[in-house]
């Protein structure tokens, strides 16, 4: 049976709740630090600055982390956005940080951040809620999480589920 966008069954839901721990590549900033305290102390390089770590208060390399469904708080007035994506975390952020920074409305951050206009763009407290490899399973997970939280933010509620 193929899945539709408009009927999934909520009931059938249980596997795809996968716990959000997953093994990443090492962010590029902590291994840089890494690799300078283990070279005593001498600097490699010039340093470059994870934008999406520097937003998180996870120890975790959340920057480098793929097929997750995640939520942003925004760091003037706590509100939340829940997305998921098949790319790397630290891509997606900075879109949507792009997509702040330039105003476009037709997106979540654009518009929300048009209301913040006097404020430089800030998202705090990246999370990564859970992992799904499978594109379905990632927009059925964010469909719910969606339904569950709320976010202010989010202009679409994803995928709509049945009850079953």
């Amino acid at each position: 049976m193929q899945l539709k966008k408009e009927h999934v069954m909520v009931d059938h839901l249980t596997p795809l709740l996968r716990p959000a721990t997953v093994s990443a590549p090492e962010c590029p900033v902590k291994q840089q630090e890494r690799m300078q305290q283990e070279d005593g102390g001498r600097a490699r390089g010039r340093p470059r600055q994870c934008n999406t770590c520097k937003w998180t208060n996870s120890t975790t390399n959340i920057c480098q982390q793929k097929n997750v469904i995640y939520e942003i708080k925004c760091l003037v007035c706590s509100e939340r956005y829940v997305g998921e994506t098949e790319r790397r975390v630290e891509k997606r952020v900075t879109e949507h940080r792009d997509s702040a920074r330039k105003e476009m409305v037709a997106t979540p951050w654009g518009k929300h951040w048009a209301t913040h206009s006097a404020s430089p763009v800030q998202l705090d407290d990246i999370k990564i809620i859970a992992t799904a490899s499978d594109r379905a399973k990632r927009k059925i997970r964010e469909a719910i999480e969606i339904r569950e939280r709320k976010p202010e933010i989010n202009i679409s509620n994803g995928w709509e589920l049945l009850e079953g």
